[in-house]
Parts: structure tokens; C-alpha cells; sequence
């Protein structure tokens, strides 16, 4: 996962709830990615728990790597990692949700990896607000 603030940490932890094998976190601010790391080591899951380097950071084996960074909002053109870098059957996620085909989204396409939405974790949201208000 690509980026530690408000959303990267919610997906860390529903991730560590879910009992990921694995996970792998990735942040331009070292000293708050360690602290995070040891936060959630500090829980006892199963799940270990590995950082790397922004710049230098190996996803050739995971089977989904997540953006929850700001990059790819509006007229923003970077990338936060390279698709061509994943594995063939990875699935890559863009938590951003418009514009709804980021240029990350455009690059998993253009790399035929499978893709994840942002506008789906909204609809998700909203049958959970929905169900908790007895909306529906």
C-alpha cells in the first residue's frame, strides 16, 4: 500500500482485520512509516508487516497494490508506481475517485493488470451508512 495517512492506515487495519498474509507499506516519510509499522506490529496479527522505500521499493509479488495517496486527483499526471513493475494477475487499486480513470487506473489497463475503482469504495460506503441509519 502507497501512502500511510487517514485512508492508507483505515485499509491497513481492515486488512489486518481481514488476515492478510502479508503486507507492505510504502511512504515518502520514513519516520511516520516506521512509527506506523510498529503501531500495527504492536496489534499481534498474523500478518507481517514489511516497509520499503518510495523510490526503490519492490511490488513484483504482491497480489494488489494500493494507492492512498492524493496522486492522481484532478489534473495531477504522476505516478505513484510503476504498473509495468507488478505481477501479470496483480490487481491494482486507486483509492482516488475522480477523476474515476486515473492516470494509475489508465496504466493498469494499458499493462492489462486487473483494477479496482475508487468510486467503488463510495458506493460500498454508502450501503454501510445506509444499513447503519436503517435507510434501507
Amino acid at each position: 500500500i502507497f501512502g500511510i495517512g487517514g485512508a492508507g492506515a483505515s485499509i491497513c487495519h481492515s486488512l489486518l482485520r481481514s488476515k492478510v498474509r502479508r503486507l507492505k507499506l510504502i511512504n515518502r516519510n520514513l519516520n511516520k512509516l516506521n512509527l506506523f509499522a510498529k503501531k500495527l506490529k504492536e496489534l499481534k496479527s498474523n500478518t507481517e508487516i514489511l516497509i520499503d522505500d518510495f523510490r526503490h521499493y519492490d511490488i513484483s509479488e504482491y497480489d494488489y497494490v494500493i494507492n492512498a495517496t492524493s496522486l492522481g486527483l484532478k489534473d495531477n499526471e504522476d505516478l505513484i508506481f510503476d504498473v509495468e513493475k507488478t505481477k501479470s494477475d496483480c490487481t491494482i487499486v486507486d483509492i482516488v475517485m475522480d477523476p474515476e480513470e486515473t492516470i494509475l487506473i489508465k496504466e493498469a489497463m494499458k499493462y492489462k493488470r486487473n483494477y479496482h475503482l475508487g468510486k467503488n469504495m463510495l458506493i460500498s460506503q454508502v450501503k454501510l451508512a445506509g444499513n447503519f441509519f436503517n435507510l434501507w
